[in-house]
Protein backbone atom coordinates (compact mmCIF):
# COMPACT_ATOMS: atom_id res chain seq x y z
CA UNK A 1 0.00 0.00 0.00
CA UNK A 2 2.70 2.20 0.53
CA UNK A 3 3.70 2.33 -3.24
CA UNK A 4 0.13 3.86 -4.18
CA UNK A 5 0.57 7.01 -1.44
CA UNK A 6 -0.27 5.28 1.76
CA UNK A 7 0.28 6.95 4.29
CA UNK A 8 1.76 10.22 3.24
CA UNK A 9 -0.38 11.13 0.16
CA UNK A 10 -3.61 9.88 1.02
CA UNK A 11 -5.54 11.27 -1.87
CA UNK A 12 -3.54 8.63 -4.31
CA UNK A 13 -4.24 5.92 -1.95
CA UNK A 14 -7.55 6.50 -2.00
CA UNK A 15 -8.00 6.70 -5.37
CA UNK A 16 -6.61 2.98 -5.82
CA UNK A 17 -7.22 1.50 -2.64
CA UNK A 18 -9.29 -0.46 -1.57
CA UNK A 19 -8.89 -2.71 -4.85
CA UNK A 20 -11.09 -4.27 -6.75
CA UNK A 21 -9.08 -7.12 -7.17
CA UNK A 22 -5.75 -8.00 -5.38
CA UNK A 23 -3.84 -10.48 -7.83
CA UNK A 24 -1.18 -12.76 -6.47
CA UNK A 25 0.96 -16.04 -6.77
CA UNK A 26 -0.75 -19.24 -5.49
CA UNK A 27 2.10 -20.12 -3.66
CA UNK A 28 1.45 -17.06 -1.31
CA UNK A 29 -1.93 -17.62 -0.77
CA UNK A 30 -1.96 -17.94 2.69
CA UNK A 31 0.67 -14.95 3.84
CA UNK A 32 -2.03 -12.86 1.58
CA UNK A 33 -5.34 -14.07 2.37
CA UNK A 34 -4.60 -14.49 6.55
CA UNK A 35 -1.68 -12.81 7.43
CA UNK A 36 -1.79 -9.29 5.41
CA UNK A 37 -5.55 -8.76 6.03
CA UNK A 38 -4.92 -9.20 9.65
CA UNK A 39 -2.21 -6.70 9.46
CA UNK A 40 -4.17 -3.88 7.22
CA UNK A 41 -7.44 -4.61 10.08
CA UNK A 42 -4.86 -4.18 12.37
CA UNK A 43 -4.27 -0.09 11.12
CA UNK A 44 -7.89 1.00 10.27
CA UNK A 45 -7.68 -0.16 6.54
CA UNK A 46 -9.89 -1.59 4.77
CA UNK A 47 -9.32 -4.94 2.90
CA UNK A 48 -9.10 -5.48 -1.07
CA UNK A 49 -12.67 -6.54 -2.31
CA UNK A 50 -11.42 -10.33 -3.71
CA UNK A 51 -8.01 -11.95 -3.40
CA UNK A 52 -7.06 -13.78 -6.83
CA UNK A 53 -4.68 -16.11 -7.15
CA UNK A 54 -2.86 -16.82 -10.51
CA UNK A 55 -1.41 -20.08 -11.32
CA UNK A 56 2.03 -21.53 -12.24
CA UNK A 57 3.80 -21.79 -15.96
CA UNK A 58 5.82 -24.48 -17.46
CA UNK A 59 7.82 -24.12 -20.33
CA UNK A 60 6.99 -26.54 -23.46
CA UNK A 61 5.72 -29.13 -21.24
CA UNK A 62 8.34 -28.87 -18.50
CA UNK A 63 9.15 -27.11 -15.15
CA UNK A 64 10.96 -24.49 -15.20
CA UNK A 65 14.01 -24.68 -13.40
CA UNK A 66 18.07 -23.71 -12.92
CA UNK A 67 19.07 -27.51 -14.00
CA UNK A 68 17.16 -27.42 -16.98
CA UNK A 69 18.07 -24.14 -17.91
CA UNK A 70 14.59 -23.41 -19.22
CA UNK A 71 13.61 -20.09 -17.60
CA UNK A 72 12.60 -17.31 -20.31
CA UNK A 73 12.46 -14.04 -20.11
CA UNK A 74 9.12 -12.61 -21.13
CA UNK A 75 11.37 -8.53 -22.10
CA UNK A 76 12.56 -10.68 -25.22
CA UNK A 77 9.27 -11.99 -26.15
CA UNK A 78 8.03 -8.39 -26.03
CA UNK A 79 10.78 -7.28 -27.52
CA UNK A 80 10.42 -10.09 -30.42
CA UNK A 81 6.35 -9.77 -31.03
CA UNK A 82 5.07 -7.06 -29.23
CA UNK A 83 3.49 -7.00 -25.75
CA UNK A 84 0.37 -6.82 -26.72
CA UNK A 85 0.63 -10.47 -28.67
CA UNK A 86 2.20 -11.69 -25.62
CA UNK A 87 -0.63 -10.47 -23.47
CA UNK A 88 -3.25 -11.57 -25.97
CA UNK A 89 -1.33 -15.55 -25.48
CA UNK A 90 -1.12 -16.05 -22.07
CA UNK A 91 -4.53 -15.00 -21.57
CA UNK A 92 -6.10 -16.74 -24.15
CA UNK A 93 -4.17 -19.81 -24.17
CA UNK A 94 -3.75 -20.21 -20.56
CA UNK A 95 -7.13 -20.32 -18.07
CA UNK A 96 -6.75 -17.25 -15.91
CA UNK A 97 -6.36 -18.78 -12.39
CA UNK A 98 -4.87 -22.24 -12.96
CA UNK A 99 -1.22 -23.40 -14.52
CA UNK A 100 -0.44 -23.33 -17.85
CA UNK A 101 2.72 -24.14 -20.43
CA UNK A 102 4.20 -21.67 -22.35
CA UNK A 103 4.98 -22.54 -25.63
CA UNK A 104 6.89 -20.24 -28.47
CA UNK A 105 5.53 -22.14 -31.03
CA UNK A 106 1.70 -21.26 -29.63
CA UNK A 107 2.37 -18.07 -29.11
CA UNK A 108 3.03 -17.93 -33.03
CA UNK A 109 0.27 -19.75 -34.08
CA UNK A 110 -1.88 -17.47 -32.02
CA UNK A 111 -0.34 -14.29 -33.59
CA UNK A 112 -0.44 -15.53 -37.32
CA UNK A 113 -4.59 -16.95 -36.87
CA UNK A 114 -5.90 -15.02 -34.46
CA UNK A 115 -4.48 -11.69 -34.62
CA UNK A 116 -2.71 -11.51 -37.94
CA UNK A 117 -5.31 -13.38 -39.96
CA UNK A 118 -8.45 -13.04 -38.64
CA UNK A 119 -8.53 -9.46 -36.71
CA UNK A 120 -5.44 -7.53 -38.40
CA UNK A 121 -6.23 -9.00 -42.02
CA UNK A 122 -10.02 -7.65 -41.61
CA UNK A 123 -8.93 -4.60 -40.63
CA UNK A 124 -6.52 -3.93 -43.24
CA UNK A 125 -9.01 -5.23 -45.75
CA UNK A 126 -11.57 -2.88 -44.81
CA UNK A 127 -9.38 0.22 -44.48
CA UNK A 128 -8.29 -0.14 -47.86
CA UNK A 129 -11.78 -0.39 -49.62
CA UNK A 130 -12.81 3.18 -47.56
CA UNK A 131 -9.64 4.36 -49.03
CA UNK A 132 -9.76 3.12 -52.57
CA UNK A 133 -14.12 4.24 -52.58
CA UNK A 134 -14.74 6.26 -50.38
CA UNK A 135 -11.94 8.71 -50.39
CA UNK A 136 -10.84 7.50 -47.00
CA UNK A 137 -13.81 9.09 -45.71
CA UNK A 138 -16.20 6.08 -43.32
CA UNK A 139 -19.25 6.96 -45.66
CA UNK A 140 -22.04 5.81 -42.50
CA UNK A 141 -24.44 3.02 -42.37
CA UNK A 142 -27.94 2.99 -44.59
CA UNK A 143 -30.81 1.21 -45.08
CA UNK A 144 -30.11 -2.11 -42.98
CA UNK A 145 -30.62 -5.28 -44.60
CA UNK A 146 -31.44 -8.95 -43.01
CA UNK A 147 -27.63 -9.39 -42.64
CA UNK A 148 -27.08 -6.24 -40.98
CA UNK A 149 -29.60 -7.10 -38.58
CA UNK A 150 -28.45 -10.21 -37.66
CA UNK A 151 -24.86 -8.79 -37.35
CA UNK A 152 -25.88 -6.43 -34.95
CA UNK A 153 -27.78 -8.78 -32.52
CA UNK A 154 -24.29 -11.34 -32.75
CA UNK A 155 -22.97 -8.20 -31.56
CA UNK A 156 -25.32 -7.54 -28.45
CA UNK A 157 -25.57 -11.00 -27.63
CA UNK A 158 -21.26 -10.73 -27.61
CA UNK A 159 -21.23 -7.93 -25.86
CA UNK A 160 -23.39 -9.16 -23.06
CA UNK A 161 -21.57 -12.30 -22.90
CA UNK A 162 -18.06 -11.29 -23.20
CA UNK A 163 -18.69 -8.17 -19.89
CA UNK A 164 -20.35 -11.02 -17.80
CA UNK A 165 -17.10 -13.54 -18.18
CA UNK A 166 -15.34 -10.43 -17.90
CA UNK A 167 -16.58 -9.42 -14.54
CA UNK A 168 -16.07 -13.22 -13.18
CA UNK A 169 -12.49 -12.95 -14.31
CA UNK A 170 -12.93 -15.58 -16.94
CA UNK A 171 -11.01 -14.02 -19.12
CA UNK A 172 -10.06 -16.96 -21.89
CA UNK A 173 -13.40 -17.90 -21.98
CA UNK A 174 -14.22 -14.25 -22.77
CA UNK A 175 -11.25 -13.61 -25.53
CA UNK A 176 -12.81 -17.29 -27.13
CA UNK A 177 -16.47 -15.64 -27.44
CA UNK A 178 -14.90 -12.29 -28.46
CA UNK A 179 -12.79 -14.34 -31.35
CA UNK A 180 -15.95 -16.08 -32.05
CA UNK A 181 -17.56 -13.08 -33.27
CA UNK A 182 -14.74 -11.63 -35.32
CA UNK A 183 -15.07 -15.04 -37.11
CA UNK A 184 -18.60 -13.95 -37.78
CA UNK A 185 -17.76 -10.80 -38.85
CA UNK A 186 -15.42 -12.09 -41.52
CA UNK A 187 -17.95 -14.22 -42.65
CA UNK A 188 -20.69 -11.31 -42.71
CA UNK A 189 -17.74 -9.58 -45.18
CA UNK A 190 -17.76 -12.61 -47.37
CA UNK A 191 -21.34 -12.46 -47.29
CA UNK A 192 -21.58 -9.41 -48.04
CA UNK A 193 -19.22 -9.22 -51.21
CA UNK A 194 -18.19 -5.65 -50.97
CA UNK A 195 -15.47 -6.33 -53.92
CA UNK A 196 -18.60 -7.18 -56.13
CA UNK A 197 -20.86 -4.32 -54.67
CA UNK A 198 -17.84 -1.91 -55.55
CA UNK A 199 -17.83 -3.53 -59.16
CA UNK A 200 -21.50 -2.68 -59.45
CA UNK A 201 -20.90 0.96 -58.63
CA UNK A 202 -23.57 0.24 -55.48
CA UNK A 203 -22.12 2.33 -53.31
CA UNK A 204 -25.06 3.04 -50.80
CA UNK A 205 -24.66 -0.69 -50.04
CA UNK A 206 -21.17 -0.23 -50.26
CA UNK A 207 -21.12 2.01 -47.72
CA UNK A 208 -22.96 0.51 -45.40
CA UNK A 209 -21.02 -2.80 -45.24
CA UNK A 210 -17.92 -0.92 -44.64
CA UNK A 211 -19.35 1.60 -41.98
CA UNK A 212 -20.83 -2.31 -40.08
CA UNK A 213 -17.22 -3.78 -40.34
CA UNK A 214 -15.27 -0.67 -39.29
CA UNK A 215 -17.51 -0.16 -36.45
CA UNK A 216 -17.75 -3.59 -35.34
CA UNK A 217 -14.30 -3.60 -35.33
CA UNK A 218 -14.00 -0.14 -33.03
CA UNK A 219 -16.35 -1.99 -30.83
CA UNK A 220 -14.27 -5.15 -30.60
CA UNK A 221 -10.87 -2.84 -30.13
CA UNK A 222 -12.58 -0.84 -27.32
CA UNK A 223 -13.97 -4.23 -25.24
CA UNK A 224 -10.68 -6.37 -25.96
CA UNK A 225 -8.54 -2.54 -24.92
CA UNK A 226 -7.84 -4.27 -21.29
CA UNK A 227 -5.71 -7.10 -22.78
CA UNK A 228 -4.23 -5.23 -26.22
CA UNK A 229 -3.90 -1.61 -25.58
CA UNK A 230 -1.23 -0.65 -27.49
CA UNK A 231 -3.20 -2.12 -30.92
CA UNK A 232 -6.63 -0.88 -29.58
CA UNK A 233 -4.90 2.92 -29.23
CA UNK A 234 -3.79 2.14 -33.05
CA UNK A 235 -7.07 1.18 -34.51
CA UNK A 236 -8.00 4.05 -32.79
CA UNK A 237 -5.93 6.22 -34.00
CA UNK A 238 -6.45 5.08 -37.84
CA UNK A 239 -10.11 5.40 -37.57
CA UNK A 240 -9.62 9.55 -36.06
CA UNK A 241 -10.88 8.52 -32.47
CA UNK A 242 -9.66 11.09 -30.19
CA UNK A 243 -10.92 9.91 -26.94
CA UNK A 244 -10.01 6.90 -24.79
CA UNK A 245 -11.16 3.92 -24.52
CA UNK A 246 -14.90 4.15 -22.91
CA UNK A 247 -18.00 2.07 -22.54
CA UNK A 248 -20.42 4.87 -24.21
CA UNK A 249 -19.11 3.41 -27.81
CA UNK A 250 -20.04 0.24 -26.84
CA UNK A 251 -23.55 1.39 -27.62
CA UNK A 252 -25.13 2.91 -30.58
CA UNK A 253 -23.83 2.59 -34.38
CA UNK A 254 -23.43 5.70 -36.99
CA UNK A 255 -20.94 6.70 -34.19
CA UNK A 256 -18.12 7.03 -36.76
CA UNK A 257 -19.81 8.82 -39.79
CA UNK A 258 -17.73 11.21 -42.01
CA UNK A 259 -14.10 10.13 -39.56
CA UNK A 260 -11.07 10.20 -41.71
CA UNK A 261 -9.14 6.81 -42.18
CA UNK A 262 -5.61 5.92 -41.91
CA UNK A 263 -4.98 2.09 -43.87
CA UNK A 264 -1.45 2.36 -42.95
CA UNK A 265 0.83 -1.43 -42.31
CA UNK A 266 -1.12 -4.31 -41.57
CA UNK A 267 -2.11 -4.35 -37.29
CA UNK A 268 0.10 -7.35 -36.81
CA UNK A 269 2.94 -9.03 -39.13
CA UNK A 270 2.38 -12.98 -39.93
CA UNK A 271 5.24 -15.43 -38.93
CA UNK A 272 5.76 -17.31 -42.08
CA UNK A 273 8.42 -19.23 -41.18
CA UNK A 274 7.84 -20.52 -38.16
CA UNK A 275 10.52 -23.51 -37.32
CA UNK A 276 13.03 -19.97 -37.92
CA UNK A 277 11.32 -17.60 -35.49
CA UNK A 278 11.47 -19.95 -32.78
CA UNK A 279 14.32 -20.47 -30.42
CA UNK A 280 14.40 -22.97 -27.27
CA UNK A 281 15.54 -21.31 -24.33
CA UNK A 282 19.22 -21.08 -23.58
CA UNK A 283 20.74 -23.22 -21.32
CA UNK A 284 22.19 -21.32 -18.29
CA UNK A 285 25.97 -21.64 -17.52
CA UNK A 286 25.84 -20.93 -14.19
CA UNK A 287 25.79 -23.66 -11.96
CA UNK A 288 28.13 -22.53 -8.96
CA UNK A 289 31.57 -22.65 -9.89
CA UNK A 290 30.70 -26.06 -12.57
CA UNK A 291 32.46 -25.55 -16.11
CA UNK A 292 30.08 -25.84 -18.80
CA UNK A 293 31.11 -29.30 -19.82
CA UNK A 294 30.21 -30.61 -16.48
CA UNK A 295 26.89 -28.64 -16.28
CA UNK A 296 25.56 -30.14 -19.45
CA UNK A 297 26.10 -33.60 -17.86
CA UNK A 298 24.00 -32.19 -14.90
CA UNK A 299 21.07 -31.17 -17.38
CA UNK A 300 21.36 -34.48 -19.17
CA UNK A 301 20.52 -36.23 -15.82
CA UNK A 302 18.10 -33.86 -14.49
CA UNK A 303 15.87 -34.53 -17.94
CA UNK A 304 15.64 -38.22 -16.80
CA UNK A 305 14.16 -37.31 -13.57
CA UNK A 306 10.71 -38.11 -12.72
CA UNK A 307 8.70 -35.75 -10.43
CA UNK A 308 5.15 -36.55 -9.18
CA UNK A 309 2.69 -33.62 -8.92
CA UNK A 310 1.00 -33.01 -5.64
CA UNK A 311 -0.61 -36.03 -4.19
CA UNK A 312 -4.38 -36.37 -3.47
CA UNK A 313 -5.89 -38.90 -0.73
CA UNK A 314 -8.60 -41.33 -1.76
CA UNK A 315 -11.49 -39.65 -1.08
CA UNK A 316 -10.52 -36.50 -3.01
CA UNK A 317 -10.23 -39.35 -6.18
CA UNK A 318 -13.51 -40.51 -5.86
CA UNK A 319 -15.00 -36.99 -6.65
CA UNK A 320 -13.61 -38.35 -10.04
CA UNK A 321 -16.50 -40.05 -12.43
CA UNK A 322 -14.48 -42.18 -14.90
CA UNK A 323 -16.74 -43.66 -17.63
CA UNK A 324 -16.16 -45.72 -20.91
CA UNK A 325 -17.30 -43.37 -24.02
CA UNK A 326 -17.81 -44.78 -27.50
CA UNK A 327 -17.14 -42.20 -30.11
CA UNK A 328 -20.25 -42.07 -32.31
CA UNK A 329 -18.94 -39.34 -34.67
CA UNK A 330 -16.03 -37.03 -34.92
CA UNK A 331 -15.42 -33.68 -37.07
CA UNK A 332 -12.56 -30.80 -36.97
CA UNK A 333 -13.30 -27.51 -35.67
CA UNK A 334 -13.69 -24.81 -38.04
CA UNK A 335 -10.37 -22.23 -38.06
CA UNK A 336 -8.75 -24.60 -35.05
CA UNK A 337 -5.39 -26.67 -35.67
CA UNK A 338 -6.46 -28.76 -32.81
CA UNK A 339 -9.25 -29.34 -31.70
CA UNK A 340 -12.10 -31.86 -32.65
CA UNK A 341 -15.77 -32.08 -32.30
CA UNK A 342 -16.73 -35.21 -30.71
CA UNK A 343 -20.54 -36.95 -30.27
CA UNK A 344 -19.74 -39.46 -27.45
CA UNK A 345 -22.28 -42.66 -26.44
CA UNK A 346 -22.21 -42.59 -22.53
CA UNK A 347 -24.51 -45.66 -21.89
CA UNK A 348 -27.00 -44.68 -19.37
CA UNK A 349 -25.71 -40.83 -18.83
CA UNK A 350 -26.88 -40.67 -22.50
CA UNK A 351 -24.85 -39.09 -25.75
CA UNK A 352 -22.65 -35.55 -25.13
CA UNK A 353 -20.46 -33.55 -26.80
CA UNK A 354 -16.55 -33.43 -26.10
CA UNK A 355 -14.04 -30.93 -27.45
CA UNK A 356 -10.61 -32.38 -27.72
CA UNK A 357 -7.33 -31.24 -28.67
CA UNK A 358 -6.15 -33.91 -30.68
CA UNK A 359 -6.64 -32.95 -33.98
CA UNK A 360 -2.68 -32.95 -35.04
CA UNK A 361 -2.49 -36.57 -33.81
CA UNK A 362 -5.90 -38.54 -35.32
CA UNK A 363 -7.92 -38.16 -38.12
CA UNK A 364 -11.56 -37.64 -37.24
CA UNK A 365 -12.62 -41.07 -38.98
CA UNK A 366 -9.81 -42.75 -37.25
CA UNK A 367 -11.69 -42.30 -33.87
CA UNK A 368 -14.98 -43.40 -34.63
CA UNK A 369 -16.50 -46.46 -33.47
CA UNK A 370 -13.17 -46.47 -30.24
CA UNK A 371 -13.92 -46.59 -26.82
CA UNK A 372 -12.34 -44.28 -24.93
CA UNK A 373 -12.24 -43.31 -20.58
CA UNK A 374 -13.26 -39.43 -20.04
CA UNK A 375 -14.55 -37.44 -17.06
CA UNK A 376 -17.44 -37.35 -16.81
CA UNK A 377 -18.47 -34.94 -14.37
CA UNK A 378 -16.75 -32.42 -15.33
CA UNK A 379 -18.10 -28.77 -15.69
CA UNK A 380 -19.12 -28.04 -19.03
CA UNK A 381 -16.84 -25.27 -20.78
CA UNK A 382 -16.17 -23.77 -24.09
CA UNK A 383 -14.11 -24.03 -26.72
CA UNK A 384 -13.72 -21.81 -30.14
CA UNK A 385 -18.00 -21.17 -29.08
CA UNK A 386 -18.31 -24.80 -28.88
CA UNK A 387 -19.59 -26.48 -25.45
CA UNK A 388 -17.90 -29.13 -24.20
CA UNK A 389 -19.24 -31.50 -21.37
CA UNK A 390 -16.34 -34.04 -20.63
CA UNK A 391 -13.09 -34.55 -21.36
CA UNK A 392 -11.00 -37.66 -22.75
CA UNK A 393 -7.72 -38.99 -21.25
CA UNK A 394 -4.84 -39.46 -23.72
CA UNK A 395 -1.29 -40.47 -22.65
CA UNK A 396 1.58 -37.92 -23.90
CA UNK A 397 5.53 -38.24 -23.84
CA UNK A 398 7.04 -35.56 -26.07
CA UNK A 399 5.61 -35.35 -29.57
CA UNK A 400 3.64 -38.36 -29.11
CA UNK A 401 -0.02 -38.65 -27.65
CA UNK A 402 -2.45 -41.61 -27.26
CA UNK A 403 -5.80 -41.91 -26.32
CA UNK A 404 -6.64 -44.15 -23.20
CA UNK A 405 -8.77 -47.39 -24.32
CA UNK A 406 -10.03 -50.18 -22.80
CA UNK A 407 -9.50 -53.78 -24.02
CA UNK A 408 -11.90 -56.59 -24.51
CA UNK A 409 -15.92 -55.63 -24.71
CA UNK A 410 -17.86 -53.32 -22.08
CA UNK A 411 -20.58 -51.52 -22.75
CA UNK A 412 -20.49 -47.70 -22.85
CA UNK A 413 -20.92 -45.64 -19.69
CA UNK A 414 -19.65 -48.19 -17.66
CA UNK A 415 -17.61 -47.03 -14.08
CA UNK A 416 -14.15 -46.93 -14.27
CA UNK A 417 -12.58 -47.15 -10.89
Amino acid sequence: VSAIGYPDDMETFNKWWPADVHLIGKEINRFHSLIWPAMLMSVGLPLPKKIFAHGWLTVNGQKISKSLGNAIDPREYVKKYGNDVVRYYLVRDIVFGKDGDFSEENLVKRLNSDLANDYGNLLHRTLAMIVKHFDAQIPGIGELEELDKKLLENYEKTKQTYTELMDRYRITEALEVLWQFIGDLNKYFDEAKPWILAKEGNKERLGTVLSLVTESIYKIATLVSCVMPNSSKEIYSRLSVNEGFTEKFLEGWNILKGHKVVHGEPLFKKIEKIEKEIQKPQKSNKQGDKPMEKQENVVSQAENVVSLEELIDIDYFKKVDLRVAKIISAEKVEKSEKLVKLQIDLGELGTRQIVAGIAQYYKPEELVGRLIVVVANLKPAKLMGIESKGMLLAAKKNDKLTLLTVSGEIEPGAKIS
